[in-house]
């Protein structure tokens, strides 16, 4: 449907209209909304917005209460569809909710957010080119759109908060960036070993001569007398 040629398009329609009259937009002005489709489609960023949002994503559906997708979109452009589209407008806002649930839910920073922004960009450009008698309208939707990220910025906020916990890092313990000191240097485990190791000017290691001392001392309080070995 989207990549057949607008006019000849527009002739088959008009030969079938005759024999049952259609509501909602149609004629050249679904023609051009269906060639907008058509480049979304085919623009290399939108490949995450072309089918609907997966049920298993945690707490999408919860957050998201208007999902919106380029096929659900493909699909409401088709006469037999319930809900077809009354006008372009109505085509307008869908596209852009598509981009505006991206927002809420990821944030615009993300990097889903950046493609979003991206997409939207060049979907305004096409409405340009194809539609140009809906600038205004297109300016008025995207200031609604503007207002109601405004009114819910918490939600990307606590999303990304939520995402957050995984990737936080442990803060260092203060010794593991001192210079002064290193665990895996070797370091003597008694003071004594440093003791029993040093020398009297005599040759004679000091800890042979406390125990000399010690035992003099010994002799002198049983005798009074010192006796010198």
């Amino acid at each position: 449907m989207l990549c057949r040629d607008l006019d000849t398009a527009l002739e088959q329609e008009a030969t079938t209209s005759k024999r049952k009259r259609y509501t909602g937009l149609q004629g050249k002005n679904l023609k051009l909304c269906e060639r907008i489709l058509l480049e979304l489609f085919c623009f290399k960023q939108s490949t995450p917005f072309h089918f609907p949002v997966k049920t298993s994503v945690p707490n999408y559906y919860k957050i998201i209460k208007e999902p919106m997708d380029f096929l659900k979109i493909k699909k409401k452009l088709l006469h037999a569809h319930f809900s077809h589209y009354e006008d372009c407008e109505a085509f307008i806002s869908d596209v852009l909710l598509v981009f505006t649930n991206c927002y809420l839910f990821n944030g615009e920073q993300t990097v889903l957010g950046t493609m979003g922004r991206e997409v939207q960009q060049f979907f305004c450009e096409r409405v340009h080119a194809w539609l140009p008698h809906m600038k205004d309208n297109l300016a008025n939707l995207i200031e609604e759109q503007k207002q109601t990220l405004a009114d819910s910025h918490v939600k990307p906020v606590l999303n990304t908060a939520e995402q957050s916990k995984h990737v936080e890092k442990q803060k260092p313990l203060p010794y593991e960036h001192d210079d002064l000191w290193k665990p895996d240097i070797d370091e003597p485990d008694d003071d004594d070993d440093v003791i029993g190791s040093a020398t009297t000017s005599d040759g004679v290691s000091e800890e042979h001569s406390d125990t000399t001392d010690d035992s003099r001392r010994r002799k002198q309080s049983k005798s009074g007398i010192v006796h010198i070995q």
